[in-house]
This record gives structure tokens, sequence and C-alpha cells, in this order.
């Protein structure tokens, strides 16, 4: 980005600058996703051009909705007997027969407030609510099962307006999506051999205040619990090994949760948005802080980190910003981009000596920083750091450091006096831009370049280099900045 020196770069322009570069580090990850919107619409586009041509009757949305159900309905059931019929009907019921001789419900097309659902259809045991067998149904408060039911599948209940229900005992997996937007849910207990969650199996559940948990759970998926707003507190089985992506994402009002130490992975995001929760101690087997782990976590104040994490990955703790301090472990090699971005309370935080990459835009607008050090085996200090860390003081490079990147210490008004060790080669744009405060710098021989508006402006501000036919000479000259020589110590 060249910025003129004389132009001011707001914290809103930062901010906006920012929020565009992190959308460009998920492109990849929404390309996906807007390929199946574009896909849906096209989709949708045919659909509603043949219901224009044919017959209204042939392509109505309810014979549209049943072939939908033959299509989804599973080739064979949960106990493994293949299917021999589907879209089958009896009174409000669609279901599916296999050779068992078990039927499973495809769809309810009733619109009861409470219901009992059959423990035989057609002569055949019900042992299955099969995928969104009650989709929509929000009037639906309470639904009572047989004994014979089992099993059920995928977004069985989406979108129903059921406010409690009793999951069978045989369901060690809890399906993709199977009580997504259940939006009146308030308690849900999982089956005592529940081994697995899968994706979004509770995503949107606004009103779920209560989730017991299986002893023997070993994983929870992405985007799970992710949106149950009411949800204020949650305890992990100790045999938890991991959680995906975004699994608690936006859980407002979780106050505390616990992570086990048997987890080995926690996905990207999986606690991001949580804005009530205060304390969190990560488990040692975890050897990185994947991408926004904390990202939004504005009530955070006390984090612990295992003596074994080697990298904090990329907005780990974006906007965290009741952050003040964190022990970063010696282990630790990578500080991602973005990684303390927005922590204004953040002060007592020291990298350490084995960091070999440090993060652009790492430590934006840490108002509060009043120190920082640079450990010897980094050799770039990249775009934006530090800038913003207007309470920073002393500013202390390391002569391994070949590049200050842009706008890396912009801002930083409090600092009088800059030693730019020898060794750097190249001072990239506004590096030391409007910092009010500077009266000097001293430039190393090494210099080869330096940015447009590199330094504050101002009469007061003097270079220092050591001998007069050097680049940092002839820039300041050039300039008519105030320059003088000094002895090497």
């Amino acid at each position: 980005m060249g910025k003129n020196k004389n132009q001011s770069l707001s914290k809103k322009q930062r901010e906006a600058l920012i929020e565009e570069k992190l959308l460009e580090k998920k492109k990849k990850r929404t390309k996906i996703a807007l390929i199946a919107v574009l896909s849906v619409v096209v989709a949708a586009a045919v659909a509603v051009g043949a219901w224009l041509y044919f017959d209204k009757v042939l392509f109505s949305e309810e014979a549209t909705f049943e072939r939908d159900l033959i299509k989804n309905t599973h080739k064979e059931n949960p106990e493994k007997s293949p299917l021999e019929k589907s879209g089958l009907k009896n009174g409000d019921f669609t279901y599916a027969l296999y050779e068992d001789g078990t039927a499973t419900l495809s769809y309810y097309w009733g619109d009861a407030k409470e219901l009992k659902v059959p423990e035989k259809i057609d002569g055949h045991t019900v042992m299955t609510i099969g995928q969104s067998c009650f989709y929509n149904k929000t009037d639906l408060k309470r639904i009572e099962f047989p004994d014979s039911v089992k099993y059920f599948e995928e977004y069985a209940f989406q979108n129903a307006g059921i406010t409690e229900v009793t999951i069978p005992e045989e369901n060690t997996i809890i399906r993709e999506g199977t009580f997504v937007y259940c939006t009146a849910l308030k308690k849900i207990t999982l089956p005592e051999g529940a081994e697995r969650i899968e994706s979004g199996a509770f995503f949107g559940c606004t009103s779920l205040e209560k989730v017991s948990l299986s002893e023997k759970l070993k994983s929870i998926g992405s985007y799970a619990f992710s949106e149950c707003t009411a949800l204020k507190e949650l305890n992990l089985p100790e045999g938890l090994e991991r959680a995906e992506e975004n699994a608690f994402s936006k859980c407002k009002a979780l106050e505390k949760i616990n992570l086990p130490e048997k987890m080995k992975t926690v996905g990207p995001y999986m606690l991001s948005e949580c804005s009530s929760l205060k304390e969190i101690a990560v488990p040692s087997k975890i050897k990185e802080l994947p991408e926004a782990l904390f990202y939004n976590c504005t009530s955070l104040e006390g984090v612990t980190l295992p003596e074994t994490l080697e990298k904090i990955g990329l907005s780990a703790f974006y906007n965290c910003t009741s952050l003040k301090t964190l022990d970063i472990p010696e282990a630790v090699t990578e500080i991602g981009d973005y990684a303390f971005c927005y922590c204004y309370l953040l002060d007592g935080v020291t990298p350490p000596e084995n960091l070999k990459k440090l993060g652009a835009y790492a430590f934006v607008d840490c108002k509060a920083l009043t120190s920082m050090y640079i450990p010897e085996k980094i050799t770039e200090i990249p775009e934006y750091c530090y800038a913003g860390c207007t309470s920073l003081t002393d500013i202390t490079i390391p002569d391994t450091v070949k590049k200050i990147g842009d706008y890396a210490f912009a801002e930083c008004d409090s600092v009088k006096r800059v030693v730019v060790p020898e060794g750097v080669e190249h001072i990239g744009i506004c590096s030391f831009w409007k910092m009010d405060s500077i009266l000097t710098i001293d430039l190393p021989m090494s210099l080869l370049s330096i940015g447009e508006g590199a330094f504050a402006d101002g009469n007061e501000l003097t270079i220092r280099c050591y001998q007069e036919d050097s680049f940092a000479w002839e820039y300041a000259t050039e300039r008519r900045i105030n320059v003088e020589i000094s002895k090497k110590d």
C-alpha cells in the first residue's frame, strides 16, 4: 500500500484494510460455498421454468417434495437392511419399508402441536425417524416416541418447534443437522454411548440452555453447537479428542467451557465470538492455536497456554479487548498474522527466544503495550506489526533484522528515539510514520532503501548516520531533514 507521508491513515481506514486482508485469506474457503450457492440458484431457476412450462399439478410443491423424500431415502436402514419400498403413505406419514420389515418415517404431513409416533405403521415396526421427517414443523412442541424408535437420521427435526427430546440410546452418532434451528429446544441429553456429534447437529438452537454430553464422546463436528446463544456452561467429557471448525462459535452467553487434556485437535474459529467467555486453559496435546480460535472473545481475560505449544495462528486472539497479559511458551516459533490485533489492553506479553516468524498486523492497536521485544531469530518486521501501539516508549530492533515492513511502527507516537541496527537493508513505506514525538533516529551503513513517508514530519527530527556518503546521509539531505554524523560505539 503506497500512501504519501502527508496522508493520514485513520483507525477506521486501518480496520477496513485489516478486514479486507482477512477476507482475502478466506477466499479459498468460501469458493466452494459460492459455487454451491450458484448451483442452488441455477437449480431453482430450472425448477421454476419447468413448473411454468409443464402441468402445475405434476410439478406442485408437494409432489416435488415427495420425490425428494424418495430420493433422499437411505438404501439401507441403520441395521444395514436393504430398502424394499419408499414413498409409502399412511395417514399423516410418508414412510419407507426395509427388507427386515422395519419402517423409517420419511415425513410428517400433519400440523399437530403434540404428537405420539405410532409403534407400527401398516403392521411394520417404526424403527427410524428419517431425514427431514419433521422439517419446518414449527408448531410441533412435543413428540412422544415408542420404544421401537431407535435412530434419528440427518436433519430429522430441522426447524421444528420441539422444546425437549430424549435421544434413543442406540444413537452412538448424533447425525449431521439433526436439530438444526430448533430454536425452542431448551434441554438435550445425549445417550450414554454417544461417541460422535456430527456437523451442525445443534446449530442455531438459540434457546438451548443445558446439554448433557456422553462420557464416551470422542469428537464434535464443525458448527455442532454454533449460535447456541443461550448456552452458558458446557462440560466437555474427559475422553473428548477433537472439536472441529466453529464447533462453539457465536455462543455469546457461554461463560465456562473446559478443554479436556486428551484433546488433540481444536478447529479454526472453534470458540470465536464467545463474547462472555472469561478464562480458558489450552490442553497440553495442542501444538498449534488454529486460525481465529478466540476471535472476538471480547471478555477473555485469562488464557493458559501449554509449554508444548509451537504456533499461534492467524487471528488467534483478534479483538480480545479484555486480554491484559499472556505468557507465550518458549516452544513457540511462529506468531501468525493479526494474532493480537486490537487487543487494546494487552501489555504483559513477550515473544520467546525461539520465535522465527512474526506475522503482519500481529500487534496492531495494542494501545497499552509499553515495551516490545523482538527475538534475534527474526529477520523481518512485517507490515503494520506494531502500528498504533501508542503507549510504546522503546523500540529495540536486533541486528538480525534485514527488513522493516510498511507501517511497521506507524503511529507509535510515544517513542522519542529509534536505533536501526547495522544489518537492516530496507525500511518500508511509512514504517515510522506519524511518530510525532520522535527526535532522533539512527540509521546504519547497511541501508539500501527507504520507502516513501518512512518518518514522521517535523523540523525537530534528526537522522544520525556514520558517514556523509552513506545512503542515509543522501536521503536526509535530499529531503532537508536534520542530519548529523555519529561515531560507532
